[in-house]
């Protein structure tokens, strides 16, 4: 493991905290209050620093775990299930920072999400911005299928790659084998099978 990783790591825990933070300080200050101020330019440092590594953060709900990017954040999210089961019942699942956004989209959009009510019905509400997308995970339905005819399909492709890995193998074998009594890998040489 590189050490980019582990500090990648340790910026998500940063930026889920500091969403966590902003959402409870809007919820008990008003947006100007010196607390609210200082988490949301620590949020923008966090996501700048994020931004020079890739143009969009993507925080998810997976469950009861946030995720950020690919990464399961299952520590901090232990520590946060009051807010993603908020999040959840409003119908929040996706929030993705895009480069560019300013402090007036995240003071927003933590007011936003600190109104929040804790009942589902406030999923019409629009929270995104030019620079932040809030929303649903989306899956592709259409291509759904039932238990059995999902598991036929697992089953065929399955074979498909076994036989394909198989054709390969034995090919790989010819190969060597011709290598090994010819001594020569050239086509022009290998002209007969029979030794």
């Amino acid at each position: 493991m590189s050490s980019e990783a582990p500090n990648r790591v340790a910026m998500y825990e940063d930026l889920l905290r500091r969403v966590a933070s902003g959402v409870r300080n809007s919820t008990l200050y008003a947006a100007d209050h010196p607390l609210v101020a200082r988490n949301l330019t620590g949020l923008i440092a966090v996501l700048a620093s994020l931004h020079q590594q890739q143009p969009s953060i993507t925080v998810g709900i997976v469950g009861t775990d946030l995720v950020v990017g690919d990464t399961p954040m299952h520590r901090v999210s232990s520590t946060m299930l009051e807010l993603i089961k908020k999040l959840k019942d409003n119908k929040v699942e996706r929030i993705a920072f895009e480069r560019g956004l300013t402090q007036d989209e995240l003071v927003a959009l933590m007011l936003s999400l600190a109104r929040l009510g804790s009942k589902a019905g406030d999923a019409d509400k629009d929270l995104s911005t030019a620079h932040i997308r809030v929303g649903r995970l989306k899956s592709d339905d259409s291509k759904k299928q039932d238990g059995l005819a999902s598991d036929i399909a697992a089953i065929r492709q399955m074979y498909s790659n076994s036989v394909a890995a198989a054709e390969v193998a034995v090919g790989l074998a010819l190969i060597v084998a011709l290598y090994r009594k010819k001594q020569s890998a050239h086509v022009e040489d290998l002209t007969t099978m029979k030794s």
